[in-house]
């Protein structure tokens, strides 16, 4: 079974309010993140845009996406973290 990315709280009031002043590319895949497509899909999507090969670890560290097929809880973001 691959990864589903969710949005969290923190990623859904990120999109509103910019607090993280994440850089365009990142954000433009955070918008992205809807819980349907696969890792592979997210990945080959940012990098037509030219997100970091490493986007999907960067906002999931930041607490703004969850994996689904984890069966984990969802994080909370980090109020601290910077990106």
């Amino acid at each position: 079974m691959s990864a589903l990315f969710q949005k969290t709280a923190a990623g859904q009031k990120e999109l509103q309010t910019r607090a993280l002043k994440l850089s365009s590319k990142l954000r433009s895949v955070l918008i992205l993140i809807d819980g349907n497509l696969s890792v592979a899909e997210l990945k080959e999507k940012a990098a037509l845009i030219g997100a970091p090969e490493d986007c999907l670890e960067q906002l999931h560290r930041a607490g703004l996406i969850v994996d689904l097929s984890s069966g984990a809880p969802r994080p909370r973001a980090n109020p601290a973290f910077a990106i």
